[in-house]
């Protein structure tokens, strides 16, 4: 992000999207290969299956700006505090 920023001079909100999606995108995939794995294992993982479905629901959550946005919200209002970083947070869910 810093190269991004030296090169385009975009502000972090509007770069961090960027890092956000390829990050999502990983673990997306790990998600699913953790699944495929767990079905072609002999054996079962104890608690494998809620960590890959909490692992594909964050990365569908990280790659849809409206829900993002909506969860940041939803977090300020149950804590109250920091409005200039949750600020922030929206804003780089809307994507700038």
């Amino acid at each position: 992000m810093r190269w991004l920023r030296r090169e385009t001079g975009w502000t972090l909100e509007r770069t961090a999207p960027l890092a956000l999606m390829d990050r999502a995108g990983d673990l997306a995939v790990m998600a699913l290969l953790l699944a495929l794995a767990l079905t072609l294992a002999a054996d079962r993982i104890a608690g494998a299956v809620p960590v890959a479905a909490l692992a594909l629901a964050a990365a569908v959550t990280a790659t849809r700006p409206r829900l993002l946005s909506a969860l940041v919200t939803r977090l300020y209002r149950a804590l109250g505090r920091f409005p200039r970083a949750f600020a922030r947070a929206r804003g780089a869910a809307r994507g700038g």
